[in-house]
């Protein structure tokens, strides 16, 4: 290890670690959130708590304390305060990223999905392999944007439910009837409708997805959610358009 010098406090390691020998492993770790833009200009060192770092490769990787990370480096910062950790490979710094930030505060879906796919994550795994097959991404927008699943806890929980068969399924149909190249077109709202229709329908799925995707050709998401809630004026948004 490089020539730092630690405070041993019981079985922990401390130790102010120069900020350029610090990075971030974006393989597992979360996007920065807007709120670093505020930490970057309110920054007060004195309100800095401690860092937990890992060294690997002779790098010090922020495992907890990104957006502290961040906003030192941006206010030139040369030392941060961090806790050590040593002899971890990739895998068990996203473990546990992921553990620290679940006890610390609720992660977003997406939070955990790039941790979850080095390690293995059955589900997440599916969803990613998937959405790559219809050349779609996975991002926090909420599917506002064209091409992009808006919402992993929805892929989750057709993903669980209903297994992989029934995932690739919907993103079939939306790509068959483009609507990947439309906005919200892969919307929590849309990926439960066909979610739904498939759970109810599975025994004949195969004889109406072709009917599934002429409806869906002639129509958008913002007329087909309209169209139901003027048909079925009783029952919200989701449960009209299923």
């Amino acid at each position: 290890m490089m020539n730092v010098s630690y405070a041993t406090v019981g079985e922990k390691k401390f130790a102010m670690i120069p900020v350029d020998e610090m990075a971030i492993d974006t393989t597992y770790q979360r996007m920065l959130r807007n709120r670093v833009r505020k930490m970057i200009a309110e920054w007060d060192y004195s309100k800095c708590d401690v860092l937990t770092v890992s060294f690997r490769d002779d790098k010090f990787y922020v495992v907890d304390g990104q957006h502290r990370y961040s906003a030192a480096k941006a206010n030139g910062v040369k030392y941060l305060p961090c806790q050590v950790l040593e002899n971890m490979t990739q895998k068990d710094e996203a473990k546990k990223f992921v553990e620290m930030n679940t006890l610390v505060c609720k992660l977003s879906p997406f939070d955990t999905f790039n941790a979850n796919l080095l390690l293995g994550d059955k589900i997440d795994t599916t969803i990613s392999k998937l959405a790559n097959k219809y050349d779609l991404s996975i991002g926090e927008d909420k599917g506002i944007v064209n091409g992009q699943i808006g919402s992993l806890a929805t892929c989750r929980r057709i993903v669980k439910k209903h297994g992989a068969e029934c995932f690739d399924w919907v993103l079939r149909v939306l790509h068959e009837a483009r609507w990947h190249e439309i906005k919200t077109g892969h919307s929590s709202r849309i990926m439960y409708m066909l979610f739904h229709f498939y759970a109810n329908n599975k025994s004949d799925i195969s004889f109406l997805t072709s009917n599934v995707i002429s409806i869906l050709r002639g129509t958008n998401p913002s007329l087909l959610t309209a169209s139901a809630r003027v048909m079925y004026p009783s029952l919200d948004g989701d449960t009209a358009c299923e």
